[in-house]
């Protein structure tokens, strides 16, 4: 009996990890780069600089709130899109106020994907940008993750080594010589720095995130209890599982991929203009 409970235990941590391991670390990871890129960003240009980025950014990263809210029930009391003036003072660039039922388990698990919609939303705009506004690049991308996630087997060096190999393809399509005479282009590199330099989660949404991944878990035992009695074979759950991963991985690799251009131009800026600094201060 007590290995039974203790199988229905690992199944369901294994099972939860499986799911949401990935969201977790890239969102750890945006939330590290993001705060670099606009310490560099706002030493370069001050207050005003964080906020022309704000103008796309902040929309977006309360959007992925609200569309959350929308898809898990949730009643939306209040939502400001951006807030250019009181951001100052306070910190806060947008916000979404919402309720939910405490009895519902639906809206409950809800909490985890309200709290991590920027990341989502976010990375689908980016993809979508490049898809219009950078057809061919976006096409040569996304053939090259789509084969970098077969070799996907769980979470251990090989994730590392495929988000490099994601990062270095995308920087190749991004930065040539041809793609710097282009309008779109540029258009493009202006959405993608403001939504990179936005859509990190805040502590208010890991506390929001928190709340419902305890629900999640519950679920993932109550399955597993499932599965274990009626003798499912548990790996091709597994499987199905690291199947859905592929597809999300290439949303958040290219999340990560973009915040880490976007804090390598804002570190190159920085530096730049501290030694044309120094240069007019000598002469």
């Amino acid at each position: 009996m007590e290995k039974f409970i203790l199988d229905i235990i690992k199944i369901s941590f294994i099972q939860v990890v499986y799911a949401l391991g990935i969201i977790v670390i890239c969102g750890f990871l945006l939330e590290i780069i993001e705060r670099k890129s606009n310490e560099f960003m706002q030493k370069s240009f001050g207050w005003k600089g964080i906020l022309v980025t704000a103008l796309i950014g902040a929309p977006v990263h309360e959007l992925g709130h609200a569309i959350m809210c929308l898809v898990f029930r949730h009643k939306i009391n209040e939502i400001k899109l951006i807030r250019p003036l009181a951001s100052k003072q306070d910190g806060i660039m947008g916000f979404v106020s919402h309720s939910y039922n405490p009895k519902s388990l639906y809206q409950k698990i809800g909490n985890f994907f309200i709290g991590i919609g920027p990341i989502i939303f976010g990375s689908g705009v980016m993809l979508l940008s490049m898809k219009f506004l950078m057809n061919q690049m976006y096409n040569n991308f996304y053939s090259f993750a789509l084969e970098q996630h077969k070799s996907i087997t769980g979470f251990n060096t090989s994730f590392f080594i495929i988000l490099k190999n994601i990062f270095i393809q995308l920087l190749h399509g991004i930065f040539n010589y041809g793609n710097l005479l282009s309008l779109n282009f540029w258009i493009f590199i202006l959405i993608i720095i403001s939504i990179s330099s936005h859509m990190a989660l805040s502590a208010a949404d890991i506390k929001e995130s928190a709340r419902g991944i305890v629900f999640i878990y519950i679920v993932s035992l109550f399955l597993s209890l499932i599965f274990k009695i009626t003798n499912v074979d548990i790996n091709y759950i597994y499987s199905k599982i690291l199947f859905f991963n592929v597809f999300l991985s290439i949303f958040l690799f290219t999340a990560l991929s973009f915040s880490i251009i976007v804090l390598v131009i804002n570190m190159i800026i920085y530096f730049v203009k501290n030694l044309c600094l120094q240069c007019s201060l000598e002469l």
